[in-house]
């Protein structure tokens, strides 16, 4: 046998020996989220943790890492195709303060090692200190987004419940969103089409979680 024949042989057994390590490192590595925390429409402070579960278990942790609120987090649980809920928890022990986060898309695990984005917005209000003199019809706030207005949820920040706005007519006895305030963050959910500007943000096709002013 040659020589180049041998080193051609060494070189695909190499080859082979490194799939099996390869495959490993694949399926024992994280599903990793990232993106932008905002809290109170502020970015949230570096070292928020943000925690990520699926019903009621834990399936991955991270942090907010900078001033700009942006995080990495590191999804090591559940199973690929699992919808995970998030949230962003600040302070330690049983001062500990958790609020779930709206996202700008549902966040739903993928293959190991794989990424995505994901920006988050939570608001720390409970529902008892939504301003009452404030509250404005559903149907008022949102009526310049009728044409391409989907829905709108709206998250209890006390309650961790949700609500929802639907503008079309004939389902509007099944709302559960009939008035919003000023400071609720929701998610406004429109269809297929171009930006749209409303109350100071761009909107675009799909979920956008914003603060109403």
């Amino acid at each position: 046998m040659t020589r180049t024949k041998i080193a051609g042989l060494l070189s695909a057994l190499a080859l082979l020996a490194s799939l099996p390590l390869t495959v490993a490192l694949a399926q024992g590595a994280p599903y990793l989220v990232v993106g932008s925390a905002m809290l109170d429409d502020e970015p949230a402070m570096m070292g928020t943790m943000v925690v990520a579960m699926v019903g009621e278990d834990k399936v991955g942790e991270g942090a907010v890492f900078n001033d700009r609120g942006q995080y990495r987090l590191q999804i090591t649980g559940g199973n690929q195709g699992d919808t995970v809920m998030i949230s962003l928890m600040m302070g330690e022990g049983d001062e500990a303060m958790e609020y779930m986060a709206m996202t700008d898309e549902d966040v739903i695990i993928g293959a190991p090692g794989a990424a995505m984005m994901a920006d988050l917005m939570a608001s720390t209000d409970p529902a008892g200190t939504r301003a009452v003199a404030t509250m404005r019809p559903a149907t008022e706030v949102f009526q310049e987004l009728v044409d391409r207005l989907v829905l709108v949820w709206y998250l209890d920040g006390a309650t961790q419940t949700w609500s929802f706005y639907d503008p079309d007519p004939e389902v509007a006895a099944f709302n559960t969103l009939v008035e919003v305030s000023s400071g609720d963050v929701v998610s406004v959910v429109l269809s297929a089409g171009d930006t749209v500007e409303f109350q100071g943000y761009t909107l675009y096709a799909g979920r956008n979680p914003i603060c109403l002013n």
